[in-house]
Order: C-alpha cells, then structure tokens, then sequence
C-alpha cells in the first residue's frame, strides 16, 4: 500500500510547476492533481493538467517513468463522469530527463545534480460550467521506486522525507475544482 503521504518528488517538481505558470493565465487554469486540495476556475476556462518526478539520479526517474502508470476521472457537477484518461502505458507522456536548477528548492543532496522529467496536458473539448468538479487521480507503482531524496537535507518547515523514500502500491488524490460563473 503507498505511504500515506504523497511522494516528496511528486509535490516538489509539481510545486515548481504551478508556481512557474501563472493560474488563469490566458483563461487556463493550472491544476495540479497530486495535490489534495481546491482550485478556482471561472466558466469556460481549460483545465490543464501538469505532474512531474525529481530523484537524485537520472535513473531514479527512469524507473519512475517506466514502472507507474497514472489515470484520471473528472467528474461534473451532476455526478457524471465528463472525463476520463487512462495511462497511455509507456512513458510517451513525459518530456525528457533533465538536470534540477541547482539551488531547487533549497534541497542540499550529496548528489550534485538532481534530475527531472514532467508532462503536462489541457483537456480537449471540455468547457467547464458553474459547479464542483472532482478530479481523481491514480498513480499505481508496479515495482517500488526509489527517489533517493532521503539522502538530503530536509526542508526546513516540512515532514521529513520519508526512508528510505520508497514508493509502492496505488495512489489516490483527489482534487477539487471550483467553478465560479463569469463576472460582467
């Protein structure tokens, strides 16, 4: 079963994410799914969705990357299911592998470098009306995977990083999506 809380690499890149695209930009609203939590939208915005993984070695979020498979439901506020996407089963979603800028934020690894992939995605054709959205996401590890940060200096303020960072087993985050109608 996966760990309670969610996987520090997850929250860490994903946090970077949202804080580097600006919410309603151009009417796009940044929802970040691994986030338990509520995001505001207004009437038509697009949902776009954004998920990543950093580990200590470019390996480390290979493995990530090869051996979890995500899936997603939105569901409307009348209950029904407006969409859903299923893992495509490789790892076509992600972007590439690449090096962390060097202070990120503020972990001190015995590793110089800490690396890190992400996707993101803006769900086609869907046009949000006043009401409670409920997006769930599922993220299922078919082998434990390691991130490697329990080998950092933990973050001042935040739950220690769990040892020795293995993740396994299924998570489930929902995320809720307020919809407020346009203002005149």
């Amino acid at each position: 079963m996966f760990k309670p809380r969610v996987a520090i690499s997850v929250l860490l890149v994903t946090a970077s994410l949202a804080a580097a695209v600006p919410a309603f930009a151009n009417g796009t609203v940044v929802v970040v799914p691994i986030f338990e939590g509520e995001y505001q939208a207004t009437v038509g915005d697009t949902v776009h969705l954004t998920m990543g993984w950093i580990a200590a070695t470019k390996g480390l979020v290979r493995v990530f990357i090869r051996h979890t498979s995500d899936a997603f439901s939105l569901v409307g506020p009348g209950g029904d299911i407006v969409w859903t996407m299923p893992s495509p089963g490789d790892d076509s979603w992600w972007g590439p592998v690449e090096p962390a800028p060097d202070d990120w934020m503020g972990l001190e690894c015995p590793m110089p470098t800490l690396w890190i992939a992400y996707w993101d995605y803006d769900i086609p054709d869907l046009v949000l009306e006043e009401g409670t959205y409920t997006l769930t996401y599922t993220g299922t590890f078919d082998q434990p995977v390691n991130d490697g940060l329990h080998a950092c200096v933990e973050l001042p303020g935040t739950e220690p990083v769990p040892t020795p960072s293995l993740y396994r087993g299924v998570n489930v985050v929902v995320t809720t999506i307020v919809v407020s109608p346009l203002l005149p």
